[in-house]
């Protein structure tokens, strides 16, 4: 995901715009018969309420499709996750580089 620019009062156009360009590249990875997808969440904003519903739709799409989602991240965005029953067993890698390696 690029960076956040965009003012507090759109934030959640932000997140749906997101969320929908995110599940169309989640179904062409899938078509091109990749077995995993890996998200940068870096530079995307952290929201408590926003932020673990994405992680989350991100994650449905993915097992409905047949791949492994892998996540980069942040410590605040991790922490965050770890909270949440859905998410708290994912792994948050630190690195592009590393969650290949994972």
């Amino acid at each position: 995901m690029g960076a956040f620019a965009v003012k507090d009062d759109r934030i959640d156009m932000y997140f749906s715009r997101v969320a929908k360009l995110l599940e169309e590249q989640i179904e062409k990875i899938a078509a091109a018969c990749h077995d995993q997808v890996i998200i940068d969440l870096t530079n995307s904003p952290l929201k408590p309420d926003r932020t673990p519903r994405l992680v989350i739709d991100m994650k449905k799409e993915a097992q409905k499709r047949g791949i492994e989602l892998k996540l980069v991240a942040g410590a605040d965005h991790s922490a965050l996750l770890k909270k949440f029953d859905e998410t708290a067993k994912m792994t948050v890698c630190n690195s592009v580089t590393e969650a290949r390696a994972a």
